[in-house]
């Protein structure tokens, strides 16, 4: 990972990932680039998180039990404050049938796992200086 430190240093990043391992990975790569990360594993718990918590950003697995990333998306984006919040979505799989689901919940861009931490952290990046 190229030298990102402290680049993200204000910003709080809610994760909305139900593999732990990704959870963890996730999280160490943003942190190591400065920013607070808070972790939920559906995103039930995302919109819940929400309403508590004001967040920079959102990264979005898509498929995650209870409630999907799709869903989320959509009920997220259904509320005006958070119609601009960036959402990154997140998925091993990269279809173009899959990215424009995506689109159509309302979701910003598209990262594919496994995490490639550069761009991880450089989307991120992008999506908090567009605001």
């Amino acid at each position: 990972m190229q030298d990102k430190s402290q680049t993200l240093t204000g910003k709080t990043i809610l994760i909305a990932e139900d593999n732990l391992i990704n959870q963890k990975v996730i999280s160490e790569f943003l942190k190591l680039a400065g920013a607070q990360t808070v972790v939920v594993s559906n995103g039930i718990e995302a919109i819940a998180r929400l309403a508590e918590q004001h967040f920079d950003l959102i990264l979005m697995d898509i498929q995650m039990p209870k409630m999907d990333g799709f869903e989320a998306t959509q009920k997220i984006r259904a509320q005006f404050e958070f119609k601009s919040i960036p959402i990154i979505g997140l998925s091993a799989g990269v279809s173009p049938k899959q990215t424009e689901a995506c689109v159509a919940a309302g979701i910003d861009d598209f990262i594919p796992k496994p995490i490639d931490p550069d761009l991880l952290v450089s989307r991120v990046i992008y999506h908090l200086n567009k605001q």
